[in-house]
């Protein structure tokens, strides 16, 4: 294997194993997240606090991850194609002398829209799993992420999970834009404060607070999140279209509402970057020390 092969190699294991533990380790806050922004202008839940103790009082902590199952296997897919796809563009750049952060938002961005075929249908099922049973015990008016897809397959045929399509683009191209070059910026300015790392714990440390910062600023991009949510859970026809839904959204509760739920969101962008860029580091780290990757490191 080439070393072009062995790197895209790299980047889909990596990213896999990133996801998946983001995935476990965030999704407590993604649940908060998604209920604050489907509340209306009469909100329940005063603060994200609150709702998290509701949803523990009344569905029971396991509340927190209805829906996890469909995500967690659908990283298999998304973050090994965000990963993969960046660490290629990345290679690519380079070869056009074109590296750093400006080179980063661009593999980024490229990343982020690679994703989308995946990545919207499986948050539209994620969305609706989320805020099923709502204040009901955990089991309550619950099918499964399969019956889910089913259901909607017959309603309305491939095109259903495809709704939401452009605010998906439109949330993924800009987010992975900011997430890949904000932790690039973290990173050399990291090694600019204290110097390179030169353990490899110092190293991951790196990674990790970068991530984290990287994972929580690009939810400025916020918005566009809280539409797309409240557009894919629509099961009724309440929204024609999508400056519908953002108008009826405004209408109801004014723009606050487009920032419903962004307490929980930012800690769970800090949390979800740390987790997935520790792993990714962890995992590229250890695939070099077992099958040697001199590319890999120089590149580095």
């Amino acid at each position: 294997m080439d070393d072009n092969s062995t790197n895209r190699t790299i980047g889909f294991v990596a990213g896999w194993f990133g996801g998946c533990v983001a995935t476990v380790v965030s999704y407590p806050a993604d649940t908060i997240k998604v209920r604050m922004q489907m509340e209306g202008a009469k909100q329940r839940y005063q603060n994200s606090l609150q709702c998290l103790v509701n949803i523990c009082k009344t569905e029971s902590i396991r509340g927190l991850f209805k829906g996890m199952a469909y995500p967690l296997i659908s990283q298999l897919f998304i973050n090994a194609a965000v990963f993969g796809a960046e660490n290629v563009i990345s290679i690519e750049l380079q070869s056009h002398n074109l590296s750093g952060v400006p080179a980063k938002m661009i593999s980024g961005a490229v990343a982020g829209a690679a994703q989308c075929i995946i990545v919207c249908p499986a948050e539209l099922i994620k969305i609706r799993m989320q805020n099923q049973g709502v204040g009901q015990s955990y089991g309550a008016g619950v099918i499964g992420p399969w019956s889910a897809s089913k259901l909607l397959y017959r309603e309305r045929g491939i095109a259903g999970f495809y709704r939401g399509w452009w605010l998906t683009i439109a949330r993924e191209v800009p987010q992975y834009a900011l997430y890949f070059s904000v932790y690039q910026y973290s990173k050399d300015k990291c090694a600019d404060k204290v110097g390179p790392p030169k353990t490899q714990l110092q190293r991951t440390a790196h990674s990790a607070l970068s991530g984290g910062v990287a994972g929580a600023v690009t939810w400025l991009w916020y918005p566009a999140d809280v539409v797309k949510t409240r557009f894919q859970n629509d099961k009724s026809g309440k929204y024609k279209g999508i400056a519908d839904c953002y108008s009826k959204l405004v209408f109801e509760g004014g723009h606050r509402m487009l920032f419903a739920g962004i307490m929980p969101t930012l800690v769970r962008g800090f949390i979800n970057g740390v987790a997935t860029f520790a792993t990714v580091d962890f995992v590229k780290t250890h695939w070099d020390s077992a099958f040697g990757n001199a590319s890999y490191n120089r590149r580095k």
